[in-house]
């Protein structure tokens, strides 16, 4: 199922929301394509929107070069 941009940005930024309540403070877009059921082709370009928007931030693992994107600021 193909969905548009803004649902995606939805349910990413659900997620997060509902692993902060656990107090994961990040995730991987292989972690988020899991949780969100979305692929991760469909999440990469909205999770680089999200971050040129400043709701999410990002880390690179430089040994296992995997991004961990957390939420922006006190979001």
């Amino acid at each position: 199922m193909i969905l548009d941009q803004a649902t995606i940005a939805i349910r990413v930024l659900t997620a997060f929301i509902e692993y902060r309540k656990a107090k994961v403070a990040s995730l991987t877009i292989y972690e988020l394509s899991a949780t969100t059921r979305i692929s991760k082709l469909q999440l990469q370009p909205v999770l680089s929107a999200l971050v040129t928007a400043k709701l999410l931030g990002f880390t690179k693992n430089p040994r296992s070069e995997q991004t961990r994107y957390q939420l922006a600021g006190g979001a």
